[in-house]
């Protein structure tokens, strides 16, 4: 797993995150949170072949677990 920026709060990190980012996060693998966006458990932006997944998405789906 690629080694993130620490974050000390929700207001410091960027407001769209990166898979792996996002993986991070939810303590779950990249392959899981692809999963999640295909399904659409996650919204989720795609530009080009990169996915960006709004913090507040995450947030969510934390809150949900």
């Amino acid at each position: 797993m690629k080694k993130m920026r620490p974050y000390y709060g929700w207001d410091q990190m960027p407001v769209l995150l990166t898979v792996p980012e996002a993986a991070n996060l939810l303590r779950v693998t990249e392959q899981a949170v692809r999963a999640m966006l295909r399904e659409g458990k996650i919204p989720a932006i795609k530009a080009g072949r990169e996915w960006r997944i709004e913090r507040d998405a995450i947030k969510r789906v934390l809150d949900a677990a």
